[in-house]
This record gives C-alpha cells, structure tokens and sequence, in this order.
C-alpha cells in the first residue's frame, strides 16, 4: 500500500469503477498507486477542486461541422454532473464535458457513464519522465497502450516571478509536481519562468448514430 490506498484504489471511490480500475492493474502498473513522482514531492490527492463545463449541441441533418453548443452546466459537484448525465443520450446530440482537475468522485462518475479506460486518468497526472535505466514498474505495457482511445499534448505556460526570488533555485508546481523551467540570459535569472502543462483528450462518437450522434471530449 502507499498512500493509504490499495493497489488501484486511489483513482475513484468505491464502486464498480474502482473494481474495474483494480481488475486492470497487472496489464497497466501505472493504474496500481499515484505517479511516484507526485508522491515523492508531496503532493496531495486531489490537489485542489476540480471544475467542470458542459456544453450541448443538437446536430441536424447529416453534418457535424456546424453545431452550436451553449452551456449546459457549470459546477464543482460531482453529483451535479451524475445527475446531469442520468437525463440521458438523445441521438444527435453532442457533448463537450471540459474538467479541469480530477478527483476520484468525478473520475468514478465520468469513467463509469462513458466506460473509458482509466489510463486516460492515469497518464493525464503522471509527472514522472521515462527513465534512461529501462523500465520501471509503473511504466505501461505495451500490449496495454495499442487501443487507447485518447491523446495527452503537452503545452507550456508563461509564469512572472517574484522580483526577490533568488538566482539559484528549483521550483515545481504545487498542484501538479511538474517541474517549473526557470530562464536565464548570461547566468541571470528571467522574471519569466515556463510551466508544462497537461491537456488530454477522449472522444467517442454514438454507436447509436454512427454518422453523427453526440461525441464526449475532456
């Protein structure tokens, strides 16, 4: 156990999500505890409240090129959303869920309405890099990332710093434990410092209705 948790438990509450989560640990170690590189640095489990956007859109005709979408639902509470998602799935309907955070009660509630593989979580909050020594237990299998139904791209973000901070430091974030870049121009320090950020993507397009029907993206 680490964290107090048992092996694929931290991700979501108790629940048949949790159990699905655990079920898949041998084939992805990653899913087993928090990324080592968040434990390490003492970052808490969530971080800080996660917020959630909805926005809906009814697709007509055989396009889903030009949907206008209007916000459906803005909240902090996981059972906003549940309570939300239970209205249910007309066809031509497209959704667009927009989660920054996680937490394990929105996890368990948008992993077991749209029935995504967990790595999707797992890889969005691993700060850990890959290591030149070979593999380490949390790595993925292979075998285990050829169907993954998402994308996580990177991007960087600007920070101004603290005119006293001092010349020589190291910084990460303290949300994320990702590692902070500071700038420096002949060995003095940049009031500008660079941030990697994480944005990851799912989509799934309705079985319902192939050519159109409603799509989840976070």
């Amino acid at each position: 156990m680490m964290d107090g948790f048992s092996q694929g438990s931290w991700m979501a509450t108790k629940g048949p999500y949790q159990d699905f989560i655990r079920s898949l640990c041998a084939a992805d170690p990653t899913l087993k505890h928090r990324d080592r590189g968040s434990r390490k640095r003492g970052v808490s489990w969530p971080s800080h409240q996660p917020r959630l956007a909805v926005l809906e859109g009814q697709q007509k005709g055989s396009s889903s090129h030009h949907i206008k979408f209007t916000k459906t639902l803005e909240t902090s509470d996981p059972a906003d959303l549940e309570s939300h998602l239970q209205l249910g799935d007309p066809d031509g309907r497209a959704m667009i869920l927009i989660l920054e955070g996680l937490s394990p009660e929105f996890i368990s509630v948008v992993g077991t309405h749209f029935m995504m593989h967990p790595s999707f979580f797992a890889d969005h909050l691993r700060v850990s890099r890959a290591s030149i020594m070979g593999r380490s237990e949390e790595d993925p299998l292979p075998s285990a990332m050829t169907g993954r139904e998402h994308v996580c791209l990177r991007y960087c973000e600007l920070l101004a710093l603290p005119r006293d901070v001092g010349n020589d430091f190291s910084a990460r974030c303290a949300d994320t434990a990702r590692h902070i870049d500071i700038l420096r121009t002949f060995g003095i320090r940049s009031e500008v410092a660079m941030l990697t950020r994480k944005c990851t993507i799912w989509r799934r397009t309705s079985s319902k209705n192939p050519g159109g029907g409603w799509s989840g993206k976070f």
